[in-house]
């Protein structure tokens, strides 16, 4: 079985901290814009491992359930700006991430996600969001 580490102590090209995008005019890591757009109904912004009250992109204020979308597309686009990584990563079987925990959102598992069943069905579970921020 041919498994590739999705974090920083693997191949840093699938680390969120090392995999960079550009969204809503800024260009960051995508744990960056992940972390960046998580908030406390005091309107502070979230710590990270702290429940979600909100998000906010675009200026938009949204439920937090939209973070899982958002985090997807983060990496659909990434992928879109690198496609020879994409086809780098269809030669593994299996993706991990040493410092998953008890997170939401993984690399390893959006990658697997996109390898296993591709772009076009993960995009399918970002319609809505895509569908607010195109209002």
């Amino acid at each position: 079985m041919n498994n590739l580490e999705c974090s920083s102590k693997g191949d840093k090209r699938f680390s969120a901290f090392y995999a960079n995008v550009e969204a809503f005019g800024v260009y960051q890591s995508i744990e960056n814009h992940y972390q960046d757009c998580k908030y406390k109904d005091s309107g502070s912004k979230c710590k990270k491992g702290e429940k979600v009250d909100y998000i906010k992109l675009g200026g938009r204020k949204l439920k937090p359930k939209y973070l899982t979308p958002y985090y997807k597309m983060l990496w659909i686009k990434y992928f879109d700006n690198n496609p020879e990584l994409l086809e780098y990563v269809k030669d593994f079987d299996s993706f991990s991430d040493m410092f998953k925990g008890k997170s939401i959102n993984c690399q390893a598992d959006v990658i697997s996600e996109l390898v296993k069943s591709g772009r076009e069905y993960v995009l399918k579970d970002c319609k809505e969001l895509i569908n607010i921020l195109n209002d």
